[in-house]
């Protein structure tokens, strides 16, 4: 059997969709597909991005890297300088979590607040990265039932954030799914809440939904992280959405991405390309033959807590910024907790 090139092996893993159907065929090494001429070669190549596999069960490359990062560990509790009171929280609606965070900690811009602040409970890794919430680590949210969460705090205003996740799943929109008021916590009179499903009239915009950082190489840091097929969760809503970004870093001719599955769902995603001054830019591991070049059905697959990277060649630029047009095609499957 022939090798592949040595220039050629780090670049990804080379794996078979369908040869001829002989005996042969079938114990064929995926990792090493034969050239075209032969009698037994197979009819496709795909070639899935770091940090995946190919299931040829399934048609699909499977996400195998997984999410690191030094700022690991369980959230830190909220520190208090005076005589602590008692905040008690119940939710009487399935599937719901709650946050408390000091009024002079609300973000101008809440549109992922909830999403983050529940993801630092389920995904702390990748939120502790994220330099726009990293600091609301300490008030990640918890799970909210009719057994209340009670909360340690220090005397003052606070907003009392509560969320009921898989609810794109059921009806198909985000609309009420949320929680927000304000109380003023003191020892002499602690509040005592309990939410009820008549009460989400507030809505979190996106609770669900994959993740895409470029790399900034100079620093060797992502990017802040934005969401991608924010409205597509399940098949039928599978389709292509468009995002631009000015001020990409090109480092050697190259940008980096990363997809990170960070939710409780999983992503499919078919097609990940970059427009660059008019020029549609493939992966570079594998150009045509990747399984994010092109729509054609072949999946890369993300779970929970699962990334992979992918490069791209800008041709004529070696070292500075471009605008680029990410292109993203497919959908995310949540998963009821």
């Amino acid at each position: 059997m022939n090798r592949l090139p040595v220039a050629l092996a780090p670049l990804a893993t080379f794996v078979l969709l369908a040869g001829c159907g002989t005996a042969a065929s079938s114990q064929l090494d995926p990792q090493q597909p034969l050239p075209a001429g032969r009698a037994d070669a197979p009819s496709k190549i795909v070639i899935c991005p770091d940090g995946s596999s190919y299931d040829p069960a399934h048609n699909v490359c499977l996400a195998t890297g997984v999410q690191t990062s030094a700022r690991s560990g369980p959230p830190v509790p909220a520190a208090s300088t005076e005589a602590d009171a008692d905040l008690s929280v119940g939710c009487a609606f399935p599937n719901g979590w709650v946050a408390v965070l000091p009024v002079d900690r609300y973000p101008q811009d809440d549109s992922f607040l909830m999403q983050a602040l529940i993801g630092m409970n389920q995904a702390p890794d990748f939120w502790a990265n994220e330099s726009d919430y990293a600091d609301l680590r300490p008030y990640a949210a918890r799970r909210c039932t009719t057994q209340p969460q009670r909360f340690q705090l220090a005397p003052g205003s606070y907003y009392v954030l509560a969320g009921q996740t898989g609810t794109y799943a059921r009806r198909g929109a985000y609309g009420q799914n949320g929680f927000k008021r304000r109380v003023e916590v003191s020892p002499s009179s602690p509040p005592r809440l309990t939410i009820e499903s008549t009460d989400l009239n507030h809505t979190w915009e996106c609770i669900s939904c994959p993740f895409v950082a470029f790399l900034h190489p100079q620093s060797g840091h992502w990017r802040p992280a934005f969401v991608i097929l924010a409205h597509r969760a399940g098949a039928a809503r599978r389709g292509t959405d468009r995002y631009v970004f000015e001020n990409i870093a090109v480092h050697h001719g190259r940008i980096r991405l990363r997809i990170v599955e960070a939710e409780q769902e999983v992503s499919r995603i078919d097609q990940l390309v970059l427009r660059v001054h008019g020029q549609t830019l493939l992966p570079a591991a594998g150009g045509a033959h990747s399984a994010l070049g092109n729509i054609d059905g072949i999946d890369v697959q993300l779970a929970m807590g699962q990334q992979v990277e992918v490069d791209y060649e800008v041709p004529g630029v070696v070292d500075s910024a471009v605008t680029a047009e990410l292109v993203a095609h497919g959908h995310y499957d949540p998963i009821e907790p």
